[in-house]
């Protein structure tokens, strides 16, 4: 579970890979810095919890270290090349 403003569908970019990952303390978000030139955010504190949002970060350090393509998914109806609650492999 992942909390928006919005109630609409999730949305799933296209696959690509992530170049670097930073987890912003000031802001609570992770950023994934992409392949395809974007900057995908992950606010954590609209995470289930904590638990959870740990979880998406070790997903998220192993599938940048293997450079495995990746799927990313927007709550909300929220735009995915901007915005994350979770990523999957291809």
């Amino acid at each position: 579970m992942f909390t928006t403003k919005n109630v609409a569908m999730t949305r799933s970019s296209m696959l690509t890979t992530i170049e670097s990952l930073v987890f912003n303390k000031d802001t609570r978000t992770i950023e994934a810095h992409c392949a395809d030139g974007t900057r995908r955010l992950c606010r954590i504190d609209r995470c289930e919890s904590i638990d959870n949002a740990r979880a998406l970060w070790s997903n998220l350090v192993i599938m940048k270290n293997t450079d495995t393509p990746v799927s990313f998914h927007a709550a909300g109806g929220n735009d995915p090349r901007k915005w994350f609650f979770a990523v999957t492999a291809a």
